[in-house]
């Protein structure tokens, strides 16, 4: 009995094992399955489960598509089991949704960038008591690609790292970045420290081949562009 046992767990830690060495990619869809589930039930081991997983439903879409409590038909799933495997499968349609509408989200002018800014944080144009500094990431077609906060705090001013910003735009793969932090005060005229800052960061991304297209300074009074004003 103790030596069934260290074989199956034996089994079942086999699909790590081999994501440590070859990484996501080199595992078969049983495999990654195994690995989510982390084990099997009485008298089937873990990828034996996966793999009638697979089978029954005739592949990953129609695994996908199935319910949590359709899967609990399955000999050995319960309904713990059944329930993660359903929302791993959510999180993939999610993560494909929001990849689908960033590729619409393109920013070509001033007035789209100044949109999406509204709607993306419309507390910078409250009655905001700190000064928050965002960037926003996007890709040769000037589509979103991602979004980040890289500094809050102060009323006048706020800290901000340009390796934090180059950082994450290498992470992301960024080709372009569009710069966005308000002033409490609610007057949006750059500061020499504002224009400073942004040549900075102008200057360190464009030696990584990544362009500033944008500098914007909001308020409850409206928006700064530093694009229109010729600094950029």
């Amino acid at each position: 009995m103790e030596k069934n046992k260290f074989k199956e767990r034996d089994k079942a830690t086999l699909p790590r094992e081999k994501l440590a060495l070859l990484g996501v990619e080199g595992l078969d869809d049983s495999e990654l399955l195994a690995i989510i589930l982390g084990s099997g039930t009485k008298g089937k081991n873990v990828l034996e489960l996966c793999q009638e997983m697979i089978d029954t439903y005739q592949g990953l879409a129609g695994l996908g598509d199935a319910s949590w409590q359709e899967l609990t038909n399955i000999s050995g799933l319960g309904e713990v089991k059944a329930k993660i495997i359903s929302a791993v499968f959510e999180l993939g349609k999610r993560r494909e949704q929001e990849l689908r509408n960033r590729e619409f989200l393109q920013i070509n002018s001033v007035e789209k960038a100044k949109k999406y800014i509204q709607e993306r944080f419309p507390a910078l144009y409250a009655d905001a008591s700190i000064e928050y500094f965002y960037v926003i990431f996007l890709n040769r077609a000037n589509a979103v690609v991602f979004t980040k906060e890289i500094s809050k705090g102060g009323f006048s001013a706020t800290v901000v790292d340009v390796r934090v910003i180059l950082k994450a735009a290498l992470q992301c793969n960024a080709s372009a970045m569009i710069l966005v932090h308000n002033h409490p005060s609610g007057n949006t005229t750059p500061s020499n420290e504002d224009i400073m800052l942004t040549n900075k960061i102008k200057e360190a991304a464009k030696l990584m081949d990544i362009q500033v297209l944008d500098h914007f300074i909001v308020s409850y009074q409206g928006t700064y562009s530093f694009n229109e004003h010729g600094y950029l």
